[in-house]
């Protein structure tokens, strides 16, 4: 939270022309959570929605092993100044209560990393032509867990099953399985707590779809991810586990790709080194847009 707060509590100081010094970053670019604090007093309308979760004592307490474990799942938990004088507690907390604690400031968090996400969308040609991003920044590995993790999403979002996900060596391996055509309707999602309730509707579709295209278009996607890789091998099959054929392209070949949109894949299939996936076809599930119950109905471009 002392990173991902910096470029806010950075922001909120040139905003309001603030000099103080808890909105300067250390030379490691965290903030001082009192910033965040701090924030809440210039604000117009405090919200404190920066500060769920955050709780200094508690942190400070295991990170300077002021605690002691109990039986039934407690912890005896007291803070103290740099002179040994006890500023808070000593407390004795549930398992329960740190649990709580820890999902409230993993909520917040999660909300700091998705709004400079979007902030990062929106005024990413700003920030690249302003010379912002450091030219020598690495993209840390990914952990085979989390490559596994984000080449299924890929699939699932591309109509697939992952079947196999390995290294071999140079090569990535990857085994994939079509799915079968669902029905085309108006997916009813319901949202409610107690006392209230809310209906939403979002159209889905099947559409068919060369095979080829979407494998290839799920390596695109994984390339950038996986650094020490520098070929790709698909093997696809189809609903009912038969053989449709395979895919072999290298990272080389792969930044050369034009993409489905200019409608130029066939050309985008010859730099593969192996490709057997000829003509087969799949469906493809196409999802529209989210609607309240009773609106438009939105149009499916596909």
């Amino acid at each position: 939270m002392t990173l991902l707060a910096a470029p806010v509590v950075v922001g909120f100081a040139l905003c309001y022309g603030s000099k103080a010094k808890e909105f300067s970053p250390k030379p490691n670019g965290r903030v001082d959570l009192k910033a965040v604090e701090l924030m809440e007093k210039w604000m117009v309308n405090p919200s404190n929605r920066l500060k769920e979760g955050l709780n200094r004592h508690v942190r400070n307490s295991y990170a300077h092993e002021r605690y002691r474990i109990l039986d039934g799942k407690r912890v005896e938990m007291w803070d103290e100044d740099h002179r040994g004088r006890r500023t808070w507690g000593p407390e004795t907390w549930s398992l329960q209560q740190l649990e709580a604690l820890c999902h409230r400031l993993n909520v917040t968090s999660s909300g700091v990393t998705l709004a400079l996400a979007l902030f990062g969308i929106n005024y990413r040609k700003l920030i690249t032509e302003r010379g912002w991003v450091p030219q020598d920044i690495q993209t840390p590995p990914l952990r085979h867990e989390y490559l596994k993790r984000l080449t299924e999403q890929l699939a699932e979002y591309n109509s697939f099953d992952v079947t196999k996900c390995e290294r071999d060596g140079k090569t990535f391996r990857i085994g994939l399985k079509t799915q079968y055509r669902g029905i085309d309707q108006d997916v009813e999602i319901m949202v409610g707590g107690d006392g209230w309730g809310r209906g939403y509707k979002k159209p889905v579709k099947y559409v068919q779809a060369l095979v080829a295209e979407y494998a290839l278009g799920i390596v695109q996607r994984l390339a950038p991810n996986i650094d020490d890789v520098e070929h790709f091998h698909v093997v696809v099959k189809n609903e009912q586990e038969g053989d449709i054929g395979e895919l072999v392209i290298s990272r080389d070949e792969l930044s050369k790709l034009v993409g489905p949109r200019k409608g130029r894949i066939a050309d985008d299939r010859r730099h593969a080194e192996l490709d057997t996936l000829g003509d087969s076809q799949m469906w493809v599930k196409i999802e529209g847009r989210v609607i309240p119950s009773g609106g438009k109905k939105p149009r499916m471009d596909g």
